[in-house]
């Protein structure tokens, strides 16, 4: 009788155990270095919150129409918000090193060697961020992004399928919030060091001198772009501009070869889609 309690007693908390499982994993947000990122609703939360951030970066712009520079507490939130999606379900065995990613994806891009021309930031963690604020300070960050995820094959390479980066639902929603940004002005300091974490204090303006690949003045956010192939397109949008065409100096190269369709309506109305 005391073998069959104890073994009843067992089975209980295994039952009790499984059960509890599931909301556990979806009270998971990242999932960097795990076999998951948690679930559906876990994730839609984090995209709700990067949107609010946004909003919110959107909404003081707009009322004081000037330029967010460091120390702007929305511009921590989202910064942070940021990079907990690109390092949900990651694969990577720290999961902040996203870096080692975007490099393979953009491959010679100006933002690559832009963040690789930066003496400030020595780690693979600061180099990730000082492509988020090189992104910001020249509003190609959603453009950037959405070049990412065409390389699918890399990005299967990197992240688990559940990852906000690898769903498709979710990638999508995550590149219309971070589109949103265009509208506002960054003024960052490109010689921030940010291998410990996001500034979140004041600092100088720094005029029309944002971070760039030559090290002085930014150029034109589409001006001379080009990124090497390395994986298969996915199904995303691309704005109808030098990236997605090849004019202006750009060009697209080592992809499968992709037909371009543009969309009518909707958060990507006017996009030019690549389909394999």
């Amino acid at each position: 009788m005391a073998s069959a309690a104890a073994q009843s007693s067992s089975s209980s908390s295994g039952a009790a155990a499984a059960a509890s499982a599931p909301s556990a994993s979806a009270a998971a947000v990242g999932g960097g270095g795990s076999a998951g990122g948690g679930g559906g609703a876990a994730t839609a939360t984090l995209l709700t919150q990067l949107s609010e951030s946004v909003d919110r970066l959107c909404a003081a712009y707009k009322t004081s129409s000037a330029q967010i520079v460091d120390g702007d507490r929305n511009l921590v939130d989202f910064c942070k918000l940021f990079e907990r999606c690109v390092t949900h379900a990651s694969k990577a065995k720290r999961p902040l090193d996203y870096w080692p990613y975007l490099m393979e994806c953009l491959d010679n891009d100006d933002a690559v060697r832009a963040v690789q021309a930066s003496k400030a930031n020595k780690t693979i963690l600061g180099k990730g961020r000082c492509f988020v604020r090189y992104g910001l300070n020249n509003k190609v960050l959603a453009e950037l992004m959405q070049v990412v995820l065409l390389k699918a094959k890399i990005t299967q390479k990197f992240y688990h399928r559940d990852s906000v980066l690898r769903n498709e639902e979710h990638a999508k929603r995550f590149l219309d919030i971070i589109y949103h940004l265009n509208v506002v002005t960054f003024n960052l300091d490109p010689n921030a060091c940010l291998d410990d974490d996001w500034p979140a204090f004041p600092t100088k303006s720094f005029g029309s001198s944002s971070l760039s690949a030559t090290g002085g003045s930014a150029a034109a956010p589409f001006a001379a772009k080009s990124f090497g192939g390395g994986g298969s397109s996915s199904g995303l949008a691309i704005p109808a501009g030098p990236r997605a065409s090849g004019s202006g100096g750009s060009s697209m190269t080592g992809g499968s070869s992709s037909a371009l369709t543009t969309a009518g309506t909707g958060p990507f109305a006017g996009a030019v889609y690549v389909s394999g």
